[in-house]
């Protein structure tokens, strides 16, 4: 007697949950970079009005120290604003790796559905042989009682 294995359903099953898995990081990067990518407009937004702002106020800068604080800000702006393009940088190979993993998971989730449904096919194809030898047997029973 052939019977279907629980270990593909069980494998099946755990592909899946790697699958989901595999689903959830790549969401998590994805918003991740997309957190990066609304920092780094904000940055640019905040250093574009400053600067405006500082030109229409240049010539009003009463003293060195005025340039000094005017210049520095815009350093330490940049300097984040460079910060969080690096991070972007990084985050992009991370959603890339993401990716890749979430299809390797992809992948072993059909091999695995594969297995579970070549197996099941199996099972049927076993039990409908063993039926035809069965009706087989009867018919040559019932044709030998009628003689």
């Amino acid at each position: 007697m052939v019977i279907a294995r629980k270990c593909w359903d069980v494998l099946a099953k755990k592909t899946e949950e790697a699958l989901q898995d595999q689903q959830a990081a790549l969401n998590a990067v994805k918003t991740r970079y997309q957190q990066l990518l609304t920092d780094q407009n904000n940055l640019i937004r905040i250093m574009e009005q400053y600067q405006s702002q500082a030109q229409d106020h240049l010539t009003q800068l009463k003293s060195v120290s005025d340039a000094a604080n005017f210049s520095s800000f815009l350093n330490q702006l940049q300097t984040l604003l460079n910060r969080v393009q690096a991070d972007l940088q990084a985050e992009e190979l991370n959603v890339k790796r993401a990716k890749a993993k979430l299809e390797q998971a992809h992948q072993a989730h059909q091999k695995m559905t594969s297995l579970q449904d070549q197996d099941r096919n199996k099972v049927k194809a076993w039990e409908k042989k063993r039926d035809q030898q069965e009706m087989d047997r009867l018919g040559l029973t019932l044709h030998q009682l009628k003689r």
